[in-house]
C-alpha cells in the first residue's frame, strides 16, 4: 500500500467506505484516509486496496 490508492475501508459502520490512502499515521500499519466524509485515521489491516495510484492514474480519460 502506498498514498494515493483507492482503498475498501472495512469496518463495523454500516454499508461500503470508500477512500484515498494520504499518508501513515505516526502508529504502525495505520493510515490517514479520506473518504467523502473527511479525513480518517485506519488500520492497514482493514484496508483493501481496490485500485493502486499507478493504475488510477493510467486510467485517466483523454479529453478530446
Amino acid at each position: 500500500m502506498k498514498a494515493g490508492d483507492l482503498v475498501n475501508v472495512v469496518g463495523s459502520f454500516g454499508g461500503r467506505l470508500y477512500g484515498t490512502l494520504v499518508d501513515k499515521v505516526a502508529m504502525p500499519d495505520w493510515w490517514w484516509v479520506m473518504t467523502y466524509d473527511g479525513l480518517i485515521t485506519w488500520p492497514e489491516s482493514q484496508l483493501e486496496i481496490i485500485a493502486t495510484s499507478k493504475e488510477l492514474i493510467t486510467k485517466v480519460p483523454e479529453n478530446d
